[in-house]
């Protein structure tokens, strides 16, 4: 079994009329018309995995400054985390 975390990005898009891409590391896996969209749709891709994979994974979302926070999933938004918690993820 691998050690690597697997991790959905979600990358910020600053046209309001575009759309929003969702990646697994650099591989787009989906686009969506809103960034609510983009996170739900990461958030059911980690559900679908082995409970071992998906206690580990993370859906990582940049804002508008650029940098990245893992979002919960719970609803209650974006977690508090060093971006050098991924430093090679990205």
């Amino acid at each position: 079994m691998s050690d690597e975390r697997y991790a959905l990005f979600v990358p910020f898009n600053p046209d309001p009329d575009g759309s929003w891409l969702l990646r697994r590391r650099v591989t787009p896996v989906g686009q969506f018309d809103s960034q609510t969209r983009a996170i739900q749709a990461a958030h059911d891709q980690v559900a679908t995995l082995a409970p071992e994979q998906a206690n580990s994974a993370v859906v990582m979302v940049q804002s508008e400054d650029g940098s990245w926070a893992p979002h919960d999933g719970d609803g209650s938004g974006i977690m508090e985390l060093s971006a050098s918690a991924f430093p090679s993820a990205i």
